[in-house]
């Protein structure tokens, strides 16, 4: 039999492609760690914007001509996440994003704003990181393609810690909503628009809190719903704890706190001294919560009232027609503050 004729030469094998790891599509807690945090804020911005009179009503704290230059500045639009987390550690604060627009050009934004030479490091295909010094704070971030972006200012463990999860490196290591403290708050956080988690134990001032509700609690939550027409604000506490053991008491320490709160100072300020309908404070074996509607306007224009600055000044951009505010020698100007990170 020919060996050299008449059988066609095999094809060759096309190279195969490089393998690339799996990466972690959870929710913006599911990139949080449970160690070491101090309270966990949660927001879905397009839901939030969605709602018009909401948004009317909010404009004396959210100017949406100042969060039109915080998106030229940062090449990130804060109405456009669909959603947004920050948490609050020791070590600095983490804040996520979650959006459906490109975030490449919020990258490159934060790049450019970096005072030292941009430390760029790409562990995967997917993920990008960026680290510097804003101002005189460092900051890192990182980006995930197609699916989230995350700043830590201060320490870049957060960030790093980010990345781990986002590579499933922390297979032994729970996400906030995991751990320990704040896993019964799971499905208290699932819906809302707006939610505050807190893990216990709670120590010095805080200890007093809530007529000494704090101070025996394990965790707080608290989640707010706007009303459809947006003008009020639907909000639960909820204070886990030991309750079962105290009989009746914790629903009359929760009903003073609250009084105490709405006639004091602060409450008068924000209008809670004149509800149309008392809260309703229930209790079970392991929480205690307290349901509450709120009129948004006068405590929209009692926080306007009461801060020396706005939101828009705290995220470090003013109307470029206004004139800088004046400021003690101590203390910053608007140029030399710190630049604000490229998420809220």
């Amino acid at each position: 039999m020919c060996l050299s004729c008449g059988a066609p030469a095999p094809a060759p094998t096309p190279p195969s492609a490089p393998y690339e790891e799996p990466l972690l599509d959870g929710s913006l807690t599911d990139y949080v760690p449970a160690a070491g945090v101090n309270w966990l804020m949660l927001a879905d911005p397009v839901r939030l914007s969605s709602n018009h009179q909401l948004v009317r009503t909010l404009e004396p704290l959210l100017p949406a001509s100042r969060l039109d230059l915080y998106a030229r500045d940062t090449k990130l639009d804060l109405r456009s996440l669909s959603h947004a987390a920050v948490a609050g550690f020791d070590l600095g604060v983490l804040y996520l994003a979650e959006t459906d627009t490109d975030l490449t050009p919020a990258t490159l934004a934060f790049a450019d704003r970096l005072v030292t030479e941009p430390e760029v490091k790409r562990p995967h295909p997917k993920l990008t990181r960026v680290s510097g010094v804003v101002g005189t704070t460092p900051q890192s971030l990182l980006q995930f393609d197609g699916k989230l972006l995350a700043v830590a200012v201060g320490d870049p463990t957060t960030v790093r810690i980010v990345e781990a999860f986002a590579r499933k490196k922390l297979k032994r290591s729970p996400s906030i909503l995991q751990g320990v403290a704040l896993k019964s708050f799971a499905e208290f956080a699932e819906g809302a628009p707006l939610v505050f988690l807190a893990p216990g134990p709670f120590e010095g001032r805080w200890m007093l809190g809530g007529a000494g509700l704090l101070a025996a609690a394990s965790a707080v939550g608290i989640r707010g719903t706007p009303t459809s027409d947006g003008r009020a604000l639907r909000v639960t506490l909820a204070i886990e704890g030991p309750w079962s053991e105290q009989g009746a008491e914790p629903v009359l320490w929760m009903e003073q706190a609250w009084q105490a709160l709405a006639e004091s100072s602060t409450g008068r300020l924000l209008g809670l001294h004149e509800l149309t309908q008392a809260p309703v404070v229930r209790t079970s074996k392991d929480r205690i919560t307290l349901d509450v509607e709120l009129e948004l306007a006068p405590i929209v224009h009692g926080l306007r009232a009461a801060v020396a600055a706005d939101v828009w000044e705290m995220l470090d951009v003013r109307p470029t027609s206004a004139p800088a505010p004046s400021t003690p020698k101590s203390a910053p100007t608007v140029e030399s503050a710190p630049t604000p990170p490229a998420v809220p």
